[in-house]
């Protein structure tokens, strides 16, 4: 049972969409749909990974490269799979792609 990191592409927003939804607390509007993710992802500089065990997206994070520096938009795990390293997996697997993409920092969005 090891966990995947995969590119995310179009194909997936449905599947993001979902995790975004059961991610954050609707009480916040924070979750994105998938329309904001496709916008956001069909971006030049932009990507995003997901993490899957046995077939099943558990996380996802979304980035995107402006000159040197990267962002970090979102980063979501579903809540029944947290607590269990797929977050920390995710994001240093966002900081290997921003070291990639030759930026020198990465940063997060935060609300």
């Amino acid at each position: 049972m090891t966990l995947d990191l995969a590119p995310a592409g179009l194909a997936d927003l449905a599947d993001l969409a979902a995790i975004s939804a059961a991610a954050f607390d609707p009480r916040f509007g924070e979750a994105w749909s998938a329309a904001q993710l496709g916008g956001s992802l069909g971006q030049p500089g932009s990507w995003a990974r997901m993490a899957r065990r046995d077939g099943v997206t558990l996380g996802f994070t979304l980035c995107r490269r402006l000159v040197d520096e990267a962002e970090l938009l979102l980063v979501a795990v579903l809540p029944g799979a947290r607590g269990r390293g797929i977050g920390a997996a995710l994001l240093s697997a966002a900081c290997d792609e921003a070291r990639a993409h030759d930026a020198r920092a990465l940063f997060l969005e935060m609300r």
